[in-house]
């Protein structure tokens, strides 16, 4: 569509400017990619809490606010998240009630707010505001309106969560599966792709939003992503589920429940805890046991009571997350009821449970099981018995090995046994062979205690798309370990994400082989381990998006290689040596500042090839640009970076990791100001250092940069978000 309104246009050479406002990001994308391979987006960012609470203050109380006002206007001012239409269609809520009452100044609530503040959360009020703020309803609505009908399904999903909920968008998935909302009548592969499809639409429509948790500079793949919906936005959804009958939830009046003759419930949705007071709608009558027999789904947290799961014979989804009543004691009950055989998604995540009992066995329809986040420390022999189970999701217990005959689950296609650091121990036994044709995903597995004929076996996943393992210092030094491994990265063509850890960071130069034996689907690649430089083979990860890497010199031709990596979009670059000159980042790529200073050659020109004493900080680099690199981290001494004009336009959050290091006026990065697309930069180093002359010095240097920028870019330092003006100038305010 917008080639044709382009064509509209006149051709001429005039400079004019085309501003297009969108809701959509993928259409904004297209927009800027013709006929300007360089469009800018510019995606509206929320007001800060300082603007904010002047917006809303100015149009609900006039300027300045009454001191009693905080209470109701702070929440109000979360809720709105920095909208503007949100924050000054409730400040004129706010302002109509203060003039429609008898307001008094002497005995009254200087906030004139008769909203019920009991209430922990405003938002609870929010459904009859919405429908008094007509232009709010109107702004929202579309968002729902104008999506396809399978979407406003899954988008009605999103108010089964409670408010504020942090998503995740793997288990989300899942559950969509599990209940068929999603259809699809082609292969397994289908179905993944296809609500992957969905997920980034909802994304896009701004249904849902990345969560605001604390940002890395790299993520993970194989981490899961979370996401949130907006207040107002679950307001709307959860008003238009109610309306369809779409699910029932703690919110829902028990006593309209008691008199619905007739009424089926497919979905029940229990969230109770400290942001809901509500005991009157945790007792589930015993009358409903006829409308509960048709319950799909039912899901259960916090400290809801009163629960008698026996009510729910026909269950697809159970999900039991966070749910604070739930013990050891009861799960072999629920098991062996027998009414479970419809049972699909199980997950006991965050719970206190530590032991999975024998009868778990029984639920033959299960596929999948997550016990992530438990005391479980043993798995019973009877999981592995479960021929149709393909989740098994164990992160962040306490279970150390996998059972023998975890080979018995032939369906089963991700295994996620630990996170991070702390990897499981493999079976020696394990037949990989039965597992060929169905695991994607094996993460993190611990092959310390493995024979390098294990590591070799390995290789017989070749539907393997995700792998973590975590290797010792004798592993890495043994030629047998070394030729398999290497093997087995080859061997593992459709392998998306590879993750690698290694004792006390030890060197993995064995990974030597060609470009084009590399996997070619690679997107994530984390090795936490040393190269002497970057390795070769990194080159032919043509759709490479996120790399971790640490090196311990920068070569000409290893830098090359990074700047052609045209899809990165995550880079942690660990620097094992101080700079003796600055890394200056062009907006066509990096040089050396010895290169910078002299005449610069063109980017197909060969540069200093030669490599001499190990002294590449001598020589010119150039290489070619990363226009699509989203988020940087660097960890070295002494970050000396130097960003010039037009350098990574697309650059959200810029990562510092610093140790102490010689102290100089030119050492400290400089240029942030002409990363147009930051928003945040991050400065961490430990607190032996805080009194280093180098650290000191790079931070006060980065700290008056931001200022300058005036709140367009926010400064996290170890951890901590700054007021920089207030830093630089401590009497501002006085």
């Amino acid at each position: 569509d917008w080639e044709h309104i382009w064509d509209a246009f006149p051709s001429n050479r005039c400079h004019s400017r085309i501003i297009i406002t969108t809701r959509i990001r993928s259409v904004a994308r297209s927009c800027c990619s013709h006929p300007w391979p360089n469009g800018l987006v510019h995606e509206v960012k929320p007001l800060g809490a300082t603007d904010s609470e002047r917006l809303f203050s100015a149009v609900a109380h006039g300027w300045p606010r009454p001191a009693n006002s905080g209470r109701v206007s702070n929440e109000i001012l979360r809720v709105c998240d920095g909208t503007p239409l949100l924050i000054i269609a409730m400040a004129g809520l706010v302002s109509k009630q203060m003039q429609e009452e008898d307001y008094d100044d002497e005995e009254g609530d200087q906030s004139g707010v008769t909203m019920d503040i009991s209430r922990p959360c405003v938002a609870a009020y929010l459904p009859s505001g919405i429908r008094e703020l007509k232009q709010v309803e109107d702004t929202l609505s579309p968002s729902y309106d104008n999506l396809p009908c399978e979407l406003r399904l899954l988008s009605l999903y999103m108010s089964t969560f409670p408010q504020g909920y942090v998503i995740d968008k793997h288990l989300l998935i899942r559950k969509w599966k599990a209940e068929g909302l999603i259809a699809v009548h082609t292969l397994q592969s289908g179905f993944e792709e296809r609500a992957e499809e969905c997920f980034s639409q909802l994304v896009q429509r701004c249904i849902i939003r990345p969560a605001r948790t604390r940002r890395r500079a790299c993520d993970c793949e194989c981490n899961p992503c979370s996401y949130q919906v907006n207040h107002f936005m679950f307001q709307l959804l959860a008003s238009k589920s109610a309306d369809k009958n779409f699910v029932t939830t703690s919110c829902c009046d028990t006593g309209t429940l008691r008199g619905s003759s007739g009424l089926q419930i497919r979905r029940v949705f229990l969230h109770h805890g400290q942001q809901q007071q509500q005991p009157a709608d945790q007792e589930v009558p015993a009358q409903m046991e006829e409308m509960f027999s048709f319950t799909r789904s039912l899901t259960v947290s916090g400290e809801v009571d009163g629960i008698s799961l026996e009510m729910f014979p026909h269950l697809v989804v159970l999900d039991l997350q966070g749910w604070e009543k739930l013990k050891d004691d009861d799960l072999p009950r629920i098991f062996s009821s027998g009414k479970l055989f419809l049972l699909r998604y199980l997950s006991l995540r965050n719970t206190r449970i530590s032991e999975l009992p024998p009868e778990i066995g029984m639920l033959s329809s299960l596929e999948t099981l997550d016990a992530s986040h438990t005391r479980i420390a043993k798995l019973p022999p009877e999981v592995c018995t479960l021929r149709s189970l393909e989740e098994l999701d164990l992160r962040s217990t306490r279970i150390q090995r996998l059972p023998e005959r975890i080979d018995d689950l032939v369906a089963l296609r991700h295994l996620r046994a630990g996170d991070g650091a702390a990897s499981t121990r493999i079976p020696k036994g394990i037949d990989w062979g039965m597992l060929r044709d169905t695991l994607e995903t094996l993460a993190a597995v611990d092959l310390r205690e493995c024979s390098a004929d294990v590591v070799r076996k390995l290789s017989l996943l070749r539907c393997l798309e995700v792998l973590s393992v975590s290797l010792s210092l004798r592993q890495c030094t043994d030629k047998e370990y070394q030729d398999n491994l290497s093997f087995l990265v080859q061997r593992l063509k459709c392998l998306r994400s590879l993750t690698i850890r290694c004792e006390l960071g030890c060197s993995m130069e064995f990974l030597d082989f060609s470009p084009e034996d590399a996997p070619q689907n690679l997107r994530h690649v984390a090795m936490h381990a040393r190269f002497l430089t970057v390795p070769r083979w990194i080159a032919g990860l043509n759709h490479l998006s996120s790399l971790h890497i640490r090196v311990c010199k920068l070569a000409p031709e290893g830098v090359k290689i990074l700047g052609r990596l045209h899809r990165l979009e995550c880079l942690e670059l660990g620097l094992d040596f101080l700079p003796r000159e600055a890394i200056v980042i062009q907006g066509q790529g990096f040089m050396s500042s010895s290169q910078n200073r002299s005449n610069r050659a063109p980017l197909n020109s060969k540069i200093h090839e030669e490599e001499e004493d190990g002294d590449d900080e001598k020589n010119g680099i150039i290489i070619y640009p990363f226009r699509e690199l989203l988020r940087l981290s660097v960890d070295c001494r002494v970050p000396w970076l130097v960003f010039k004009e037009g350098a990574m336009p697309k650059l959200t959050d810029l990562e510092l990791k610093l140790s102490t290091g010689p102290a100089s006026h030119e050492s400290p990065p400089s240029g942030i100001a002409n990363l147009l697309s930051l928003e945040q930069v991050a400065v961490q180093y430990d607190a032996w250092y805080i009194n280093s002359r180098s650290v000191r010095a790079t931070v006060d240097a980065i700290r008056r940069q931001v200022a300058e920028l005036r709140y367009t870019v926010k400064l996290v330092n170890n951890g901590v978000e700054e007021d920089v003006e207030a830093v630089i100038n401590p009497r501002r305010d006085s």
